[in-house]
């Protein structure tokens, strides 16, 4: 994931939609956390970037469904290797 930064924000490419998207609170877990304005704010273990970064989007979007299934409803949802 390639980014600028502008202010404390990173921008990166949201690995569903591959639109522009911020990455928030590095380092905060195992994963990067992403906002994007289709899918909002999100997590991706970093195994899920690493074995499915070619994945097509339709399966990322599955993933995403998934992973907003098994989250809180505070929690913000975090796509693991698995949802694929």
């Amino acid at each position: 994931m390639c980014g600028t930064t502008l202010g404390k924000l990173a921008m990166v490419t949201c690995p569903i939609c591959k639109s522009e998207a911020e990455e928030i609170e590095p380092g905060t877990f195992d994963g990067m956390w992403f906002r994007c304005l289709k899918h909002r704010e999100f997590g991706v273990s970093d195994r899920a970037l690493k074995t499915r970064k070619n994945a097509e989007p339709e399966q990322s979007e599955r993933a995403l469904k998934k992973a907003i299934e098994r989250a809180g409803p505070e929690e913000r949802p975090k796509i693991l290797d698995l949802d694929f």
